[in-house]
């Protein structure tokens, strides 16, 4: 569950929304499948996602390092390559649902 201060959803958000200079970012479905794949992981492994971070700049970092959450053990393969297309660093390559 995400803190309620509201900084919790900021583990979800598309890392390229974290720059303003990037216009190649839509807010859109792009960003929308970069949450649902942390999403997924967090089913999957029934942990905060961003390594447990909870600081704002501690999140935003960790994001815009290219940081992604490890798989969870036991997680099936086509589960992890699912969530982590979603995750892909360029929006375009995301699946399209």
């Amino acid at each position: 569950m995400s803190p309620s201060n509201g900084l919790g959803t900021l583990a979800y958000k598309d890392p390229a929304s974290f720059n303003d200079d990037n216009e190649s970012c839509e807010h859109g479905k792009e960003s929308d499948i970069f949450s649902l794949g942390v999403i997924l992981w967090e089913i999957s492994s029934g942990k905060m996602p961003c390594d447990g971070h909870r600081e704002h700049a501690t999140i935003v970092m960790y994001r815009l390092n290219g940081s992604r959450d490890n798989p969870f053990p036991g997680t099936p393969e086509e589960y992890i390559k699912l969530y982590s297309e979603c995750w892909d660093e360029d929006p375009n390559k995301r699946p399209i649902y």
